[in-house]
């Protein structure tokens, strides 16, 4: 079905944009993702665009778009909505119009089909199509960025047609001579704007692949990398030709122009922001136990995200065992200090701390500290360390103020403690 509720988003976007003060309209980010596969009228469906457009306006909302999104759409709906996003992209930040579906080049224009296209009549094809030209028209010079992303010529089923060229600036006129062209296999490359980047999932005059997959080659490495935090536009553009390429066995090679005279991230990292570190409560504690810290550890900082962290950054903070058992060792108490979590590159700066061992003849039972930068796993509040033997050592969350320790001592088992909050 169509989604029909774009021009109440858009027009709210626009009457805002009216009332913000020039500081606040330059962070706005607007979008519109299309994605047209239930083709009709001899026209091949394409099952995987609408899959496409879903996976795009997620992600985008998540990057801080206000994200519109339009599936199977006719003529007149995909241009009233490009036509709206032109609108509330006027001083934004960023503009982005992310089309997959069926498209072609047409007498060197550029033709984006909606599913009201027939395969019946070459006048349809003029008639249905949007010109790539209404786009740059709609989005020219309203954002400081403008972004658009064509995953389109897919298996082109108008190749060879014989249609009438249309003039660039309007619809045929009635009576009016027009020469024949043949639909190209794929799309033209267009020259980008001022301050506008264009990305294509193929090379001009080539046909892209829809993918055997949820989604086509070139959607699944632009999901899989636009979220890269501190990549700049157009290097993460890079690392999805290289991946598309890979996944298609060089079949497939993305194409882009671009014009833009800023860099523009997708996502930056937070800036970690400095809060007050362990307090004399840990401290205290360790040395009743008899477990050695670093010189001048309420000194240091915890380093929280500021916004948008992951499960891991729960862990930042200052963890105890108590009383519990540890390695079969009674008595022997534990503290877990993480100072910061760097989930980009799944590290994690910690001191673990223990007191003196039930069993003086093991070296290892000695009270003893040691600072490690371990390992983030995944997706999980989990940080684990492990040794050259196979020893290896595991921190869980399993509440806000609760995490399972555990320890693999190699040829030895294993072993498990729980640990409250401190700080």
């Amino acid at each position: 079905m169509i989604r029909r509720d774009l021009l109440a988003g858009f027009l709210t976007l626009a009457g805002l944009a009216a009332t913000r003060p020039a500081g606040a309209q330059g962070a706005r980010r607007v979008a519109l993702a299309i994605g047209n596969g239930g083709y009709g009228n001899g026209v091949p469906a394409l099952p995987n665009p609408p899959r496409d457009a879903r996976a795009m306006a997620v992600v985008l909302g998540r990057l801080g778009f206000r994200t519109e999104l339009l599936v199977d759409a006719d003529g007149a709906a995909s241009r009233a909505a490009i036509r709206q996003l032109g609108q509330a992209a006027r001083g934004a930040e960023a503009a982005l119009l992310f089309y997959a579906g069926h498209a072609a080049e047409v007498g060197g224009r550029n033709l984006l089909f909606p599913v009201s296209v027939s395969l019946r009549g070459a006048a349809s094809l003029l008639r249905e199509a949007v010109p790539y030209d209404e786009v740059a028209t709609a989005l020219s010079g309203q954002a400081r960025t403008t972004l658009i992303f064509f995953d389109a010529c897919r298996d082109n089923p108008f190749t060879g047609m014989e249609v009438a060229a249309a003039p660039p600036a309007a619809q045929p006129r009635a009576g009016a001579q027009l020469a024949s062209r043949s639909v190209g296999a794929g799309l033209a490359s267009v020259p980008s704007m001022a301050g506008t980047l264009i990305a294509f999932a193929t090379a001009p005059g080539q046909v892209a692949l829809d993918g055997n997959g949820q989604n086509s080659p070139f959607t699944s490495a632009l999901l899989h990398h636009i979220e890269t935090p501190d990549v700049e536009v157009r290097d993460m553009l890079t690392r999805v030709r290289r991946t598309v390429r890979q996944s298609t066995n060089g079949q497939q090679t993305p194409w882009d122009n671009s014009s833009l005279d800023v860099a523009f991230f997708m996502r930056t990292a937070a800036a970690p922001s400095a809060s007050p570190g362990p307090t004399r409560r840990i401290v205290e504690e360790a040395a009743i136990h008899g477990i050695p810290l670093p010189p001048g550890l309420t000194e240091e900082r915890f380093r929280r995200p500021a916004a948008n962290a992951g499960p891991a950054a729960q862990l930042i903070g200052s963890w105890s065992s108590g009383e519990r058992r540890w390695g079969g060792r009674t008595g022997r108490r534990n503290i877990l200090v993480v100072l910061a979590v760097d989930e980009v590159r799944g590290t994690a700066e910690t001191i673990f701390a223990q007191s003196a061992g039930g069993d003086a003849t093991d070296d290892t039972a000695a009270a003893r500290f040691r600072r490690r930068v371990m390992t983030v796993t995944g997706n999980t509040a989990m940080l684990e360390w492990t040794a050259p033997d196979g020893s290896a050592l595991k921190f869980i969350l399993n509440t806000s103020d609760t995490l399972t320790a555990i320890l693999i001592r190699a040829g030895k088992g294993q072993a498990k403690v729980q640990m409250q909050r401190i700080d």
